[in-house]
């Protein structure tokens, strides 16, 4: 198959990267799922005990494992499967088993750290950075993390404040300057998935034309 249009969505944990990926890909790619998130690459920490969880680094890319992320995104650009890992964010633990992920016309790079390493911005194809206020995406933090994570209001603040905002300003913030497209977070996920779609379907237009 011809190879996949790969698409990095950046920005701020509660920016709204995720509900807009899954957006993108079910209209760019006809499904949902065709999106790789980042954070699946999260380095195994079942060796740490559940009393250290609070000093864990899950901000910085070294919490990251970029080798295998680099290898599966090289696996995907050349039209390969590949088997994702599952991180449990209740253990901080990669699970045993994994996601297939298949090669679809598009596939939706998502995580804050989309667009940082030079190695994986020359394997995408477009850059999108999610901006929003940050305000609002410590409330939707607060809100996943108590739904999804179970952690109370008060452990989110504290790594809110110790760690997700300072190392968000350090490696984050930076790599909205290496986005095609800078989008407001603060709008309605739909309307910013027809956005791009419509952005770039303008864009392959202009260049075919280029080229003909």
């Amino acid at each position: 198959m011809d190879r996949p249009h790969l698409i990095g969505i950046a920005g701020h944990s509660g920016a709204g990267k995720t509900t807009l990926a899954r957006l993108l890909a079910a209209r760019l790619a006809g499904t949902p799922d065709a999106v790789l998130p980042v954070d699946a690459y999260y380095r195994d920490r079942s060796d740490v005990p559940r009393t250290e969880w609070a000093d864990l680094d899950l901000e910085s890319p070294a919490a990251i494992e970029l080798p295998l992320l680099l290898d599966h995104l090289r696996q995907l650009a050349a039209g390969h499967g590949v088997e994702r890992p599952v991180y449990d964010y209740s253990t901080h633990a990669r699970r045993p088993e994994t996601v297939l992920l298949a090669p679809a016309g598009t596939v939706i790079v998502e995580g804050r750290l989309a667009l940082y390493w030079d190695a994986v911005r020359s394997l995408l194809d477009t850059g999108v950075y999610v901006a929003c206020d940050v305000d609002i995406c410590l409330r939707r933090r607060l809100a996943r993390d108590a739904r999804e994570r179970c952690r109370t209001a008060a452990e989110v603040r504290e790594r809110w404040r110790s760690s997700v905002q300072p190392l968000y300003r350090r490696y984050v913030e930076p790599t909205r300057r290496h986005a095609d497209l800078v989008v407001d977070g603060e709008r309605p996920a739909e309307e910013l998935a027809a956005s791009i779609s419509a952005t770039l379907s303008s864009r392959r237009v202009a260049a075919s034309a280029g080229t003909s």
